[in-house]
Parts: C-alpha cells; structure tokens; sequence
C-alpha cells in the first residue's frame, strides 16, 4: 500500500522534476499525468475512497506549484467493472464511467488499440475496429476520450511457442490509412468539444518485442515516420528561395467544407499583413485551392494568407 507520506513524495518529485520543464505536455495550462492500470493505482492505496484523497492532494499541490490544475488521464481499458474491490469501498460494482467521476478523472486515453480492439488480423479491420469502438466508447463516457495509433502487434518473440494474437499488412501505406482515420476522429472530437487539445497517442517508439515501432529498420526504411510526417506535421514549401509554414484544413466551424488554409512566412513580422481570399464559384464551385499559389506568391513578399472554403 502506498502511504499518503510516500504519495506525496512521489507528487513532489514529479512536479519538481518533470511538471516544471518548459516541454512537459499541458492540456488547458494543466500538466498531463496518466496512469497506464487504473485497477493497480486504486489497490496501491488500498480503496478507491483513499485514492480519491491522494489525488484531491496531487491536485493542491500542482496549484500551488503555479499551474491551472492537475490534468489526470487514465488508460480505459474497454467498459469494466469494479467488483473486484473491498466490500467496504463506496464504489465497488461500479463501471468505469463512474469510477471515472468519482476521482475526477480529466480524460481517457488507450495505451494501444488492444484496449478496445482484439489485437489480431488484418490491420486495416483492426483500424476500422479500432476506431469504431471508441466512436461508442466516447458517446459512453463523460470525458474526453484521446485516441491512440498502434503501428502493429507481435510479441512472439517472447515465447518459445506460437501465441494467438498477430496483426499482419501493417505497411506503412496502411499505417498511413490509420493515421488519417485517427486524425479524423481527433478532428470531429474537437469540432464537438469533446477533446480539448489535439493530443494522440503512438504505441510505439521502439516496441520491438511487441511489433509495434515507429523506428526505421531493414523492411520498411523511415516508412512509419514518413507517414506520420504526411499526416501530422506541418507543410513547408519554398517559394524563390524563401521558406514558408502552410496550415491545411484547420477548422473553422461544424460542417465538413468550414476549413481555412494559412500561409506563415518563415520570418514573421509584428507588422505584417493579412491577405484572405475568399474564392469564386458563384457558392457552388471551386474550393480554397484555387489560390494557394496567389497565397504561396504575397507569402513570399511577407504577408500572412489564408484561403477559406464556405
């Protein structure tokens, strides 16, 4: 069991050494902190009721550390429920939206698509399962639901004997396909108001032992961060010799054609002008592409551009 002495320790250091760095990811000007086991992190204090305590503390302390608040994220691990806990503790035999409630937790997120996917087949129907799960999930829950892209499953190697459970066809093409669709939901979370942050989760960096790595090697080259790099980083293009930023299909409003694009110079200055085309088509034709050379061309003399569709 995990004493309140050593809890408060732990939310000390973490603080002091990671929640202070410029780089620490906030959501909301609240530092992210997310629990991989929800069930082990409530057993460490030996209730639910004592951890709800332990948090309400991490809480106090992050504030008076001068942030916002803690924001506290857990991975949900599909719909469970909590009958495993001591018939003492107010909330045993609940689901997870309500133990959810009952901490305070901000958000949820999937450590990989095995939290709400079978981890088997074909990528592109473990993708499109994947992603139809936590569309349900979502509609479920009270908190936002931050998604997750797995690059594959394999942890064989582990094992002197063939386990169950291997994803195949996960090409980087494919990969591509599920960054898309991910982004897409992220995309119409946001436009709900449901996410907060454009904030997705990669399993993983270097998961070798599970098949699920993002690092370059003998089959695929950099393929999986090229594909990442297509999907999610920002635009650059050079336009006679000068360099510039391009934001693409950044939201405006609810229906699918409210996308503006915005053309950054490289070097912006704090007087430099603002050029928005609205373009023609008697509202009926044409989109915001039309000019992305007119954008490209002011950009370069150091005017800022956007083209909007409608």
């Amino acid at each position: 069991v995990v004493t309140p002495g050593i809890f408060s320790n732990i939310c000390d250091r973490t603080i002091e050494k990671y929640f202070s760095k410029e780089n620490y990811y906030c959501i909301d000007g609240c530092p992210v902190y997310m629990i991989f086991d929800i069930d082990n992190f409530i057993r460490s204090f030996g209730t639910s009721d004592e951890c709800k305590k332990a948090l309400a503390e991490f809480r106090r302390k992050t504030v008076e550390a001068g942030f916002k608040g803690l924001h506290f994220q857990v991975v949900h691990w599909r719909n469970r429920v909590f009958n495993w806990l001591n018939d003492e503790d107010s909330q045993k035999g609940v689901k997870s939206a309500q133990m959810y409630e009952y901490l305070g937790v901000d958000s949820v997120t999937s450590y990989n698509w095995g939290c709400s996917a079978d981890l088997d087949g074909d990528f592109n129907e473990v993708t499109d399962n994947y992603v139809n799960e936590i569309k349900k999930e979502e509609e479920n829950l009270t908190v936002p639901f931050y998604p997750n892209i797995s690059v594959g499953w394999d942890n064989n190697v582990r094992f002197n004997k063939f386990i169950p459970g291997v994803i195949y066809n996960n090409t980087p093409e494919n990969f591509k396909t599920a960054c898309e669709k991910i982004k897409d939901f992220a995309d119409e979370s946001m436009k709900k108001g449901r996410m907060t942050a454009p904030f997705i989760t990669v399993n993983s960096w270097n998961e070798w032992t599970e098949g699920s790595y993002l690092q370059p090697d003998d089959l695929y080259g950099y393929g999986y961060l090229e594909a990442i790099r297509e999907v999610f980083a920002e635009k650059r293009s050079v336009y006679r010799g000068l360099i510039m930023r391009i934001l693409k299909d950044i939201p405006y409003g609810n229906h699918e054609r409210h996308t503006i694009d915005i053309f950054i110079p490289d070097e912006v200055q704090n007087d430099s002008g603002v050029i928005f085309y609205i373009h023609g088509g008697g509202w009926t034709s044409y989109d915001k592409s039309v000019h992305h050379s007119d954008c490209e061309y002011f950009c370069s003399l150091g005017y800022i551009c956007a083209t909007t569709n409608y």
